[in-house]
Parts: C-alpha cells; structure tokens; sequence
C-alpha cells in the first residue's frame, strides 16, 4: 500500500516490473538461489538498467547475511558454554547497540576480516553469479549508448546530494508510525544534548550541519521538467517551500538531519550497521546521480527499507495501513476526479500526481 507506489503502479511507467525484478532477486540472493538471482537480476537491469545498482546490493547484502551466519556458527563452536553465545560481536548477531563512529568502523574492520581469511570461497560463489548479471547489464548499457534508455540529452548524470534528502523525508512520512515513537523522541532528545555538551560531539553536529548545508547551496540541481509541470507535486514543493525565498532551502537542513536520525536508528537497531552501509550507498547511487527530481525514484529505496522493517505492535501496524489508505485515497481521487486543463492546451485534460 505504499502510497508512491500504488499510483505509479496503476501507469505505464516500468515501475512494477522493475520492483518486482528487483525484490525477486534480493529474496533469491538471501535464500542461496545465487545463480537463479543473477539471472532474475539481469532481467531487472533489462527493465531498468540503473537496477544494476540493486543487483549490487541485493548480492553485498547477501554476503553480509552469509558471513554473519557463518560467524555466529564459528563462536558458538567455541563457546564454553551456552552463556558465551551473547559474546557474539554487534555485527554478527546484526545489532547497533552504540550508534558510534568507533562502533561502526570496528563492525566494518571485523567483517573485512572475516571475509579476507576465512571466507573467500563463499564470498566467490554469492558474488559470482551477480558479477555475472553486471557484466551482461553493463554490455547493454554500452550497446544502448548510456545508462537511460530514452531521451539522454534530459537523463544526463550529475551529482545531486539533495536527492538523498528529499528520499529521506519521503521514506520517514511513509513509515512514521513505525519509526517515531514516544521513546525514540526521547532518544533523540538525549542525543541531541549529549552531543551539544561536550566539544567533541559540538564538533561532529557542526560538521555534520555544514556539510549538508554546502550539498544543499552547493549541489541542488532545479532540472527544467521539475519547474515547468505542475502536474506533480514536486513542482509545488519548489515553487511554494524550496524556492519560496533565499533562506528556505536551508532551514529545511535540520528536517532533513531529523528524518536521517530516526530513520537509521530504527533500522541500525534490527539490521546492523553492515546493512544500513549497503543499503545507504546504494540509495546514494541510485539518487544523486539523477538531476532530476522524481518521488518514483523513491519507490524501490522506501520499500527496501519497509520490508527490513520489522514490526509487530498491531497498533503500529494499524496507525500505518490508516496512513498509506489516506494517502492513497486523497491522491487516486485528485488524479480521478480534479482534472485541469493548461491555457496553452485548450480541451487536453491533465492530472495531479505525485
């Protein structure tokens, strides 16, 4: 029921088949069909050939799975007793229980590790088959010229950070009964004074701040479509939030920052920090390099990160069927029932979307 979806769902547009390719093979990779989920991959990049990027994550992710499975084997094999199993190291067991920079960066060395001396040989057969699928998906895209398979002089590359903000907040609206609760507002709360009390944590949020703040005067791409039709809701959120004066763009930062936090937290608590570096970087890949700005684009990273949701308070559950049903209603209705006409196209309805 997620709201972007369901309506690009009911189009022409290669969502579907793109998401569904795309779902198939992470569930192939996860569950050992490597070489079936090459396959299904390449079928995805045929469809759409940036999903290359999530042939890439669906395989790293399965590594990841693989080695964490084959870790915790290994230290139980050594356990003394059955009380050492909660000896598991945090990347192992798929946790983030400090959420520090330390933290994440001994998670990632020890993974290495494990990888580089003791499992090479799994590393080859997960990976293998999805080298295979890239190497046939890049062949087309050298074939076709390029990466986008219409119009290339309006698909050109660039280097778009803002993109990842506007996903964030879009992926946080989605799931915000999931992600925000009274606890994790305490959480942040918390966080936030923790950090601004002691000069070193003042020093990573100032650092933080303006390097989002640079992406933000620095990287933001207004791409003609996104201007000139205001059939879309992105239209309006330029023309009357992003653009409405010189300052807005930059107090929207500490939204952006907010969305980031809570999103990361939930997800880092039942997925690691592995997953959350795989899965980040391949968003940022899939994003950043697109000038323009389309909430379709966010489909298949805001349902990646649901279906890593875990989530089973049924009242949760409840508030967030009640959203995507609003959200869904209000839209199909506007698309169905307010069509409008453009001056310059007399008697040629057009239709709100998102």
């Amino acid at each position: 029921m997620q709201p972007i979806a369901v309506l690009y769902y009911t189009l022409y547009y290669t969502e579907p088949p793109s998401a569904m390719l795309v779902l198939a093979t992470i569930l192939l990779m996860r569950t050992r069909w490597y070489y079936l989920g090459g396959f299904v991959g390449f079928a995805a990049m045929m469809v759409r050939q940036t999903n290359v990027i999530w042939v890439c994550f669906a395989a790293g992710s399965a590594l990841a799975q693989r080695v964490r499975f084959a870790e915790a084997r290994r230290y139980l094999r050594k356990a003394e007793s059955p009380a050492d199993a909660v000896a598991l190291p945090p990347w192992v067991l798929g946790i983030c229980p400090d959420f520090s920079f330390g933290g994440w960066l001994s998670d990632h060395l020890q993974f290495t590790s494990a990888v580089l001396h003791r499992y090479r040989a799994k590393t080859a057969r997960v990976m293998t088959p999805a080298v295979l699928a890239i190497a046939g998906g890049i062949a087309a895209a050298r074939a076709n010229g390029g990466l986008a398979a219409g119009d290339h002089a309006n698909h050109t590359l660039a280097l778009h950070v803002p993109q990842i903000m506007y996903c964030a907040v879009a992926i946080a609206v989605q799931t915000l009964p999931l992600i925000v609760t009274v606890s994790d507002v305490s959480a942040y709360v918390v966080f936030s004074l923790r950090k601004l009390r002691s000069l070193k944590g003042f020093l990573f949020m100032t650092a933080v701040f303006s390097g989002m703040l640079a992406a933000v005067h620095f990287l933001t791409y207004e791409h003609p479509f996104v201007l000139a039709d205001n059939r879309h809701l992105v239209f309006y959120l330029f023309k009357d939030v992003i653009r409405a004066n010189a300052l807005n763009r930059y107090l929207l930062v500490p939204g952006y920052f907010v969305c980031f936090w809570f999103l990361y937290r939930k997800l880092a608590e039942q997925q690691g920090t592995l997953f959350i570096t795989i899965y980040a970087v391949a968003v940022a890949l899939t994003l950043v390099p697109s000038p323009l700005v389309e909430v379709r684009y966010f489909i298949l990273p805001a349902l990646v990160y649901r279906l890593h949701l875990v989530e089973t308070k049924p009242w949760k559950l409840a508030l967030e069927s009640v959203l995507h049903v609003g959200a869904n209603a209000a839209m199909l209705s506007v698309f169905l029932m307010k069509p409008f006409e453009w001056p310059s196209e007399p008697g040629v309805q057009q239709r709100f979307m998102w």
